[in-house]
């Protein structure tokens, strides 16, 4: 039996992407007005864009995503899940085009990154909550920025979690 290999890093914060982002969008009051993400979306859009409709339709509500978080964390120096270091950015990309398959149903795995992080005790929070500084090689630091944006959705409040980064 084949040991399940440890997703990167840039793989599971391209998956809570993912999750945010079709969370994001699907909530009655939504954060961004993007629908590209729910599978009505997705089958429009791989007739448009048969091999990158997934990636067609991140790009375009990680753009809307951005301009939320940045509009409520104004401070130089910081990041959140949309706007981080070109470096990992692009590794975030590569994990989008390469690894995450087209036809996934982003709906039926929302949250799965979850399963391979450790366990994070954190409380629903509205508005920007500020976790500290974090090293997003570390799942721990990873799982922080995740079950800070799942028990906000979960309550229905709209959190930003930001953050500076260590090396």
């Amino acid at each position: 039996m084949p040991l399940k290999s440890t997703p990167t890093a840039s793989a599971t914060l391209a998956s809570l992407r993912l999750s945010v982002l079709a969370s994001g969008e699907s909530l009655p009051s939504k954060y961004w007005d993007s629908s590209g993400l729910n599978q009505t979306a997705q089958t429009d859009l791989r007739m448009i864009f048969p091999r990158t409709s997934i990636t067609a339709a991140a790009t375009h509500a990680e753009k809307l995503a951005q301009t939320h978080h940045d509009k409520h964390t104004r401070a130089s120096g910081v990041f959140h899940l949309f706007r981080l270091p070109t470096n990992i950015e692009a590794s975030i990309h590569r994990e989008m085009i390469h690894s995450i398959p087209n036809d996934l149903d982003v709906q039926a795995n929302l949250w799965s990154e979850l399963a391979d992080l450790p366990k994070a005790d954190t409380s629903a929070e509205e508005g920007p909550v500020h976790l500290g500084e974090l090293n997003l090689s570390k799942p721990k630091d990873i799982a922080k920025i995740a079950y800070a944006y799942k028990a906000a959705f979960d309550a229905g409040l709209n959190c930003i979690p930001y953050f500076t980064i260590s090396e």
